[in-house]
């Protein structure tokens, strides 16, 4: 005799009257919508209610009927004592009087007995109105204050109450909805009769309430016909098909295909927690290859209520409506065991089981192996295949696993991620803080979905301001369930029994989390000796999925992961000695740095300096003794300022530590840096000298006076920016003899490089050619290579003013290379960016303009990326130079416009830069032939010059504006005022050595000598200035000067015609050469009228 009895499951399709499927039968509600009561008001709903259950007074004998009426008067009354949502609150109430309505119809007349389907619905049901009682519950005891902050969350928690009733309804129309049809007819002309009986009986509603729940308490078991479940099981139907599903189409079809294609396969879904396993199961569930073989014979059972073999027995047999009356065997029995493995191989039929959360019965290490046999023992059907969805990376032994293996589910792409969140949440997919919010998850579905909904009703901006603060405890909504909690679903983990063997476990974790670009096993060793059974917990964290290898083999946690971790767990304190030597390596490491012998260190080190980053961020929180953490924070800023690697984002929480912990010089340095950087990053800002004042007096405070030296230097290079050169070069020399005084030869050479930029600003080349040597003499007996080739790069910015223009490339080139041999490349230094800007100017003088073009371009990208807008600006105006040397008019007063704009910004403004961009349009209005327009340019410009003490760009406007008085006499008819300005653009290239921009003036000294007819005059000034532009390089002027020449052997009449010949063809080769059309046609026109003549 068997043990079990069994029935069709309900999952197969049912017929009622009229041929129509259950599956295309509308819920519950609507099933009885033409019996439904009207809407409850706040009037008539006490009256409706108790009406109700007055109804159900019909079916009091029956333990179920009783139970139901009972805890629906709960939830009535809860309800109408809810002091906020009302209006979702009257819903809930509408649903339940509909249900009672429901209850009453199906049982009217005689029928006292309930079919097993309705027993197992009601189970559901009466979960479902308890969940509703708590909730409900909550509403009615808040504070008025409470009301007002958590309404909005109230109102999303009665809403998902309101769908988890319509599907409690949903499950009793599986059940009853044939009878329900019939119910309807026969209650309507009993109702008025039973009135005055229910409301005798229900006279005390509080005894009854009372009594309802104890009747449901002991009769459970005999009322639903089935053994008591290691857990509650709210619903024996398989989950509805994700709505919501990016990314994972890959994996579905795959294992669709093959469960479609093999007879019987096993596979093993594995993957951490809220990785989305449920959902990829729940979509081969319902794929149409899977329903097309398997039909009604798929069962998905989640065994997450399920400890043990015996619980995984009686969650199985419930879900597949196969009974356990109490008085029988025990369900771990022989017998039990054997009528589940008959049920699943009935007829050979092909069956599809989907064992969800099977890590829950797996874990227990005393069951492990009876749930691996039992395993095995379904796995050996020919008919059944297996799918199971299981947290970690590990496989139950004892079973024959398809291959190849899945691979573990991994986290989303970032396309899928997006779509995912904006599925939910409805922001923009322009949305500014979209990457952001997604970064926060590292695109962990669970935590996806979970932020998703936050922000469909918070909005993005909320959403990172709550992540800042709350991290990841905001990753929840509703009830505390692993589905609905990140918290809910890693505290499974870490309470696995796998996980809590190792004591150490949980310590390697919280360290791994301050990993979070991952780390090796190599680096783990050297920086945190200390770490116990490091290979035995790292082996637990992959196990349970917790910690993985990424692509590149580092171990990682993921973001929410380590967000969880890090806001719930500490740092143990006997590893803080390890890592403050492990910090103590990323100050060294930041010293060595272009130090030859360090060659790799920058290659080596790149990988782990998020790692550092989030270092020092904990342990400027976390450590009583933060002096590591301090100057770990301001070596990143320092690397940060060097080669833009780094980060500066601890400094202000840096410097407030120091000052909380007396360690002032390290505020100090801390209040230099930030205002150093921040200097940097915008020249044309108001230095910062209050905060650098408020450093020199702590450095003073401390008699430390290599950092009173840096304060004095700040000063003098921030003056250098603001063309304050007399000051700039006190203060640099009040700094060198401090350093000399502090012996600090470092600061030293560095002081060299700052005085050599301001000579250089001032003019005096040869002073500045003097000290960027003797800076170099003094790095190279440190060995600071790297500092060297940043020599190198202002000694070929001092060329290039020479006009020495192949030397200034050459010299760069040759920085670059040493930068390079360094480990350093254009992209994180901003040296080699500042070389690769001066061979562009270079290649501009010498109208190699492709080159030109390309090396502003490139730069461009880097001043942009690390925010160097004055650099940035500048790049922009030179491409207008280059367009202007192309003959490309438009696209150069364009470059010119958005310089402009990019030197006024509100801000921003710069004087100089300013003046640049206004010169640029002026040369544009000149060559377009409007006079007027340039003339008033370049006067504009040569103003905006003086008041910036620049005097080479003062000349420049000096030039423009002799050209015009020049060569637009019949507007301009002064050739004495040409002159004037040719002579004074002459004598301040002069006076700032500039040899190119002296070569210049006497080429057009040359033109006004050639206007004037003094032919001799003229003929000794070309030859003048083509041997210095000769040596320069620079293609166009060389030929203007060939241009010149020729034009005055023409003026001397047919004994020249032979010279003249000649030397315009030499200048024809050179506009060609150089790709200067004006210039080309220029030539040739003068070559036919001398054919002609």
């Amino acid at each position: 005799m068997h043990i079990f009895r069994r029935y069709k499951a309900s999952t197969s399709p049912r017929t009622i009257k009229g041929g129509t499927s259950h599956d295309e039968k509308v819920s519950l509600g609507n099933a009885v919508a033409q019996h439904q009561a009207p809407k409850i008001t706040d009037s008539v709903g006490n009256a409706l209610a108790i009406r109700a259950v007055r109804d159900a007074g019909e079916i009091a004998n029956n333990v179920a009927w009783k139970g139901i009426a009972g805890i629906a008067i709960l939830v009535i009354d809860a309800v109408q004592n809810a002091k906020s949502n009302r209006e979702e609150c009257e819903t809930i109430r509408n649903q339940i009087c509909d249900f009672i309505h429901v209850i009453i119809n199906r049982r009217s007349g005689n029928e006292n007995t309930l079919t097993l389907d309705e027993r197992l619905s009601l189970e559901h049901l009466q979960h479902t109105l308890m969940d509703v009682i708590k909730v409900v519950k909550k509403l009615g005891d808040r504070t008025a204050l409470s009301r007002v902050f958590l309404s909005t969350t109230d109102r999303k928690t009665l809403i998902e109450c309101q769908d988890e009733l319509q599907q409690a309804a949903a499950v009793f129309n599986v059940a009853s909805s044939v009878q329900i049809i019939k119910a309807i007819q026969r209650s309507n002309t009993l109702r008025e009769e039973q009135h005055e009986e229910l409301l005798k009986t229900l006279h005390s509603k509080k005894s009854l309430e009372l009594e309802a729940l104890r009747i449901y308490a002991e009769n459970r078991e005999e009322v639903l016909g089935i053994s008591p479940l290691e857990g509650t099981l709210k619903s024996f139907l398989p989950p509805p098909k994700p709505a919501v599903f990016f990314g994972r189409s890959g994996v579905v079809e795959q294992l669709s295909t093959q469960l479609y294609s093999s007879n019987a396969g096993r596979y093993a879904l594995l993957g951490p927690g809220g990785i989305g396993k449920s959902s990829v199961a729940a979509a081969i569930f319902h794929a149409n290859e899977v329903e097309s073989k398997f039909g009604s014979r798929r069962f998905f059972i989640k065994c997450d209520a399920a400890t043990s073999k015996p619980g995984v027995i009686s969650v199985m047999a419930s879900y597949l409506r196969i009974l356990i009356p109490s008085e029988k065997k025990d369900p771990n029995s022989r017998q039990a065991q054997q009528q589940i493995v008959e049920f699943l191989k009935e007829g050979g039929l092909p069956t599809l089981l989907i064992l969800d959360n099977w890590e829950s019965p797996w874990e227990p290490h005393d069951s492990r192996l009876e749930v691996e046999g039992f395993l095995a023992t379904l796995a050996s059907l020919e008919n059944l295949s297996i799918l199971i969805t299981m947290r970690g990376n590990e496989r139950p032994s004892g079973t024959r696993w398809t291959r190849p293996f899945l691979p573990p589910l991994e986290p989303l792409s970032r396309q899928a991620s997006k779509d995912t969140f904006l599925a939910i949440s409805d922001i923009s997919e322009d949305d500014r803080n979209l990457d952001k919010i997604i970064d926060y998850t590292e695109d962990l579905p669970l935590a996806l979905v979970l932020m998703a909904t936050v922000a469909s009703y918070e909005g993005s901006e909320n959403v990172v301001a709550r992540w800042e603060t709350e991290g990841a405890a905001l990753l929840k909504r509703g009830t505390s369930d692993r589905q609905s909690s990140l918290e809910s679903s890693l505290r499974v983990s870490l309470t696995s029994p796998r996980f809590t063997a190792n004591p150490h476990a949980l310590g390697l974790l919280t360290v791994l989390c301050l990993f979070p670009d991952g780390t090796t096993m190599e680096t783990l060793r050297g920086a945190i000796p200390s770490l116990k059974t490091l290979s035995s917990s790292l082996t637990i964290l992959r196990q349970t999925a917790l910690a993985s290898p990424d692509q590149s083999g580092r171990i990682r946690v993921l973001a929410p992961i380590r967000s969880y971790i890090l806001s719930n767990y500490t740092i143990p304190e006997p590893l803080f000695d390890d890592f403050h030597r492990y910090l103590g390596s990323l100050k060294t490491f930041v010293h060595n740095v272009g130090t030859e012998g360090h060659t790799n260190e920058i290659a080596q080190f790149t990988p782990e300096l998020g790692n550092f980053t989030a270092l020092v961020g904990y342990f400027l929180h976390h450590d009583p003794h933060p002096a590591a953490a301090i100057e770990g924070a301001l070596a990143l800023a320092l690397l940060h300022r060097n080669s833009s690697l780094g980060s500066v984002t601890h400094l202000p929480l840096a410097e407030e530590t120091a000052e909380e912990h007396g360690e002032y010089s390290l505020q100090a340095e801390c209040i230099w840096m930030m205002a150093v950087i921040a200097f940097e990053r915008d020249l044309s800002s108001a230095p910062p000298y209050k905060r650098v004042e408020e450093s020199l007096e702590l450095y003073q405070k401390m008699n430390n006076i290599s950092g009173q030296a840096s304060c004095h230097a700040f000063f003098g290079t921030t003056s250098v920016h603001q063309n304050k050169i007399g000051d700039a070069i006190s203060s640099l020399t009040i700094a060198q003899n401090l350093y000399l005084e502090a012996q600090d030869v470092e600061g030293q050479a560095r002081n060299l490089l700052n005085l050599t930029h301001a000579y250089r600003r001032q003019g005096d080349l040869r002073k500045a050619t003097e000290l960027c040597l003797k800076a170099s003499h003094l790095f190279g007996t440190l060995r600071k290579r790297f500092a060297q080739g940043a020599c190198l790069e202002s000694l070929g910015e001092i060329l290039y003013m020479r006009g020495a223009y192949a030397h200034a490339i050459t010299i760069c080139n040759s920085g670059m290379a040493v930068m390079q041999r360094m480990g350093y490349t254009h992209d994180v230094s901003f040296w080699q960016a500042h070389c690769l800007s001066t061979i562009a100017d270079a290649a501009l003088r010498t109208s190699r303009l492709p080159e030109a073009k390309k090396g502003y371009q490139e730069v461009l990208k880097y001043y942009d990326r690390h925010s160097r807008l004055d650099r940035a600006a500048n790049c922009v105006v030179q491409l207008g130079e280059v367009s202007l040397e192309e003959g490309d008019t438009d696209a150069a007063r364009k470059f010119y416009q958005r310089g402009l704009e990019m030197w006024t910004a509100p801000n921003r403004y710069n004087t100089w830069g300013h003046g640049t961009a206004v010169l640029g349009v002026a040369k544009v209005s000149h060559r377009e032939g409007d006079i007027s327009a340039s003339w008033s340019l370049y006067k504009e410009a040569m103003a905006l010059f003086v008041k910036a003490d620049f005097a080479p760009f003062v000349a420049e406007c000096r030039y423009g504006m002799g050209d015009i008085l020049l060569h637009h006499q019949p507007d301009f008819p002064s050739i004495d005022e040409a002159t004037t300005s040719y002579v004074l653009g002459f004598l301040l290239y002069r006076k700032s050595d500039e040899i190119y921009g002296q070569a210049v003036g006497m080429k057009r000294l040359g033109d006004l000598a050639l206007v004037t007819g003094a032919l001799r005059d003229a003929e000794a000034r070309y030859e003048a200035a083509l041997e210095v532009l000769t040596t320069s390089g620079v293609v166009r002027d060389v030929a203007d000067c060939w241009r010149g020449l020729g034009d005055v052997s023409d003026a001397r009449g047919s004994s020249g015609e032979s010279a003249a010949r000649m030397r315009w063809e030499r200048a024809l080769e050179l506009y060609k050469l150089g790709r200067d059309v004006r210039g080309i046609l220029s030539i040739e026109e003068r070559l036919s009228a001398l054919d002609s003549a």
